[in-house]
């Protein structure tokens, strides 16, 4: 049992520690946004973690917008 336990711990951390350096430039920017606002809506943080990504139209909106 403490075997599996201890098995599962790190395997968690490699998982945690590989995501933690994939997103770090994101994690960053989101911590530096905060550090100047304190609080942001998720609008704010979408556009602070995906810069470049365009803006989508809420589901209703985007329905109408294909008839």
């Amino acid at each position: 049992m403490a075997l599996q336990v201890g098995k599962l711990l790190r395997e968690a951390y490699e998982r945690v520690t590989h995501l933690l350096k994939k997103h770090e430039k994101q994690l960053h920017a989101l911590a530096n946004a905060l550090l100047e606002r304190e609080t942001l809506t998720a609008d704010e943080i979408n556009k602070v973690v995906h810069p470049f990504q365009e803006p989508q139209l809420p589901f209703q909106e985007e329905a109408f917008a294909l008839t």
